[in-house]
This record gives C-alpha cells, structure tokens and sequence, in this order.
C-alpha cells in the first residue's frame, strides 16, 4: 500500500471514529475506505477534499437518504458508490473484463 493511499486511510479512520458500527456513516466511511483504496489518485483526492464541512461524512450521508427518499427508502450499494463517487469528483469503477478461458479451465487472473 502506498504512502499516499495509507494517508488517505487514516484521514477516513480518523473522520469514522465519530461514529460506532450502528451509525450509517461508519458504514459510508467504509465505503470510501474501499474507493480510496482502488487507487493512489482516489486515494489523494478523497484525502484532500475530505473536511469536517462541506466535504465530510454528514454531507455524503444527506445525499445518500435523498437518494432513497426517491427510492422507494433504499439506496443500493452501486447507488450509494456512485453517489461517493460523484461528490469526491471520482470516476467510475471500471468493470473488470469477463475471463476468455474455455470453460472448465481456471483463469489466474479471476483471483487477482
């Protein structure tokens, strides 16, 4: 893991001991510990935007239960990604291509 992704994971830690495991955004912080996780430029951009005001774990929660406010209550957890995803300013998750191996035969590459 990296200096920079390492720094990133603390800052989320740190903002996530607010909270204790029945509060929705110990479940957020999470979430973007995994997204901040993918990548070094994640990594930096969530450590840089990552405050106690406009760009904090409150603010990711609001849009998230207004998105299930129009939702019938829920928020799926692809939603509630693109959601961080968005207010970090984070691309997508790329999919991750369909192994070719003929079946029957073990691809290496679907345990990486």
């Amino acid at each position: 893991m990296s200096e920079t992704t390492e720094k990133a994971l603390t800052k989320i830690t740190e903002k996530q001991s607010q909270y204790n495991e029945n509060d929705k955004h110990y479940w957020i912080a999470e979430q973007v510990k995994d997204i901040a996780a993918e990548s070094d430029d994640n990594a930096q951009h969530i450590f840089n935007d990552l405050d106690d005001d406009k760009m904090s774990l409150k603010e990711i929660e609001k849009k998230i239960a207004k998105y299930a406010e129009a939702h019938g209550g829920c928020t799926p957890p692809k939603a509630a990604d693109k959601i961080i995803r968005d207010f970090f300013g984070l691309a997508e998750l790329a999919e991750k291509p369909k192994s070719q191996a003929p079946a029957g035969i073990l691809d290496l590459s679907d345990f990486m």
